[in-house]
């Protein structure tokens, strides 16, 4: 449907029926543009942000993975 039929449906509503519309139409924007906005932003959050940030700090068995590799490799 285009737009121009789209309103020209909605102008034929009766008033009520036409707010109803308004209404829906604000329901969807909320829904799916606000929604590709936070995505937006999350695709651009830092890993230094989120909350995975040192969880593994304290570990001593998560040292450093290339030498944890090099004692693998020699095993084979």
């Amino acid at each position: 449907m285009s737009e121009k039929e789209l309103i020209k449906q909605i102008r034929n509503l009766p008033t009520e029926a036409r707010q109803e519309a308004a209404d829906f139409v604000e329901f969807l924007s909320e829904k799916y543009i606000k929604k590709s906005e936070n995505t937006e932003s999350e695709k651009k959050k830092s890993i230094l942000d989120t909350s995975f940030r040192g969880i593994w700090k304290d570990r001593e068995d998560a040292g450093c993975s290339s030498a944890a590799g090099a004692q693998g490799a020699g095993k084979m």
